[in-house]
């Protein structure tokens, strides 16, 4: 993996001549990518960890202990920028932008990437906003694929990692001042830094996940208290590692009810749809643990990823050319739902009971075809419709 250090030194003299403007070093990056195509096309995991177990030492690491990825490796630095890999097994990314520029390179494995636009609706303060994330697009990266990261809200996106293991190049900016902070992004309407830089908020958190783990039968009038007298970005925090505890949405009615009267707006128009996807998201994310068929990993990625029938059977084709899309779908499903459930789950591997009918059902509305005078057909589609897990696929 030598050629790393040289593509290093060439991205740094090209970036010298453009006096390290950072607009410039995305292109330059995307260059020094196709300069050395031939070579980043044999790099996977155990290459990597050669390397790794042989080096007697290491270039500065950006993340000397456990960070974004797993295994995150910094294999060249210099004063302005680094070059990272990182190697994923279950991980997948949140909606996120940038504080650095740069771009990325699928070097094994293959992702679904989606690109979101924020619109602000209210500026809460430097932690928090209100607004609405859309979607604008859904894509499946294979292993060659890259795509320039620039700083900022211009950038919104999520990765999930299709296959076990996927591994990504990252050439980045070591730090770009004139940038925001890193900011997450809760679908559908919250923006947060997810750096708790306010130790008494950091400490509370601590103990909301004492109590919960205690199953404390103080715990809500602990917590209500705590949430009578809170800020709006402090009482999402809170809430938000409520429902990560009791993985159940209903349970938090009486803690909502306690937040300040003048928070009731927003905790109805932003915080609990964002809660409910929060939870959606983590039943999904862990399930896809249980899973080790790339088929299946990529179906539950699907369901956590798109909105709208459309892209979802575009993105299958896509996978899989010249094969009927809405019955590879059907088919995965009916395989994850024979799947046996493991600790913590119910039913199989979705954690939800489904038969044949069911199944059928679901690859019809697929198809668009909803026939109205089919009394089992529509309650098993209405059900389907306000599935949490499979609503936004079939809605």
């Amino acid at each position: 993996m030598n050629f790393l250090s040289e593509m290093g030194e060439q991205i740094e003299r090209q970036w010298l001549v453009h006096d390290y403007a950072e607009d410039a070093f995305p292109d330059i990056v995307q260059q020094a990518f196709r300069d050395h195509d031939a070579d980043l096309l044999t790099v996977d995991v155990p290459q990597v960890m050669r390397w790794l177990f042989v080096r007697k030492s290491l270039p500065d690491q950006l993340q000397p202990g456990e960070g974004f990825g797993q295994v995150p490796l910094t294999v060249f630095r210099s004063r302005r920028f680094a070059i990272d890999l990182y190697h994923w097994l279950d991980g997948t990314t949140t909606v996120h932008q940038h504080g650095f520029c740069g771009a990325f390179r699928v070097l094994q494995g293959s992702s679904l990437h989606t690109v979101y636009r924020w619109t602000e609706h209210r500026n809460v303060n430097a932690y928090f906003a209100l607004g609405q994330l859309e979607q604008q697009q859904c894509e499946l990266l294979r292993r060659g694929d890259s795509h320039p990261i620039v700083a900022g809200k211009a950038y919104i996106h999520s990765l999930f990692h299709l296959d076990r293991p996927s591994l990504s190049l990252v050439v980045r900016t070591v730090r770009n001042p004139s940038a925001e902070a890193q900011y997450d992004f809760k679908r559908p309407g919250i923006c947060i830094n997810p750096q708790v830089e306010e130790p008494a908020l950091l400490k509370v958190l601590q103990g909301v996940t004492v109590l919960e783990q205690l199953a404390h039968p103080e715990r809500d009038i602990l917590i209500g208290d705590y949430l009578e007298g809170a800020d709006l970005h402090s009482a999402f925090q809170v809430l938000q590692q409520v429902a990560r505890a009791r993985q159940r949405l209903d349970t938090l009615s009486p803690l909502l009810a306690r937040c300040r009267p003048e928070h009731q707006g927003a905790l109805e128009r932003y915080i609990r749809p964002a809660l409910a996807n929060v939870l959606r998201e983590a039943q999904l994310i862990a399930r896809r643990r249980t899973v080790t068929r790339p088929d299946h990993r990529f179906f539950l990625g699907l369901l956590l990823n798109v909105q709208g029938r459309t892209p979802l059977l575009s993105l299958i084709q896509q996978r899989h050319p010249g094969e009927d899309a809405a019955a590879l779908a059907a088919h995965w499903l009916r395989e994850l739902a024979g799947l046996e459930a493991v600790e913590g789950q119910r039913h199989n591997a979705l954690g939800l009971p489904f038969d044949d009918h069911d199944v059928s059902v679901f690859e019809r509305l697929l198809r668009g075809d909803a026939p109205t005078d089919d009394a089992r057909f529509t309650e098993v589609a209405r059900a389907l419709r306000s599935s949490s897990l499979f609503g936004p696929v079939v809605a």
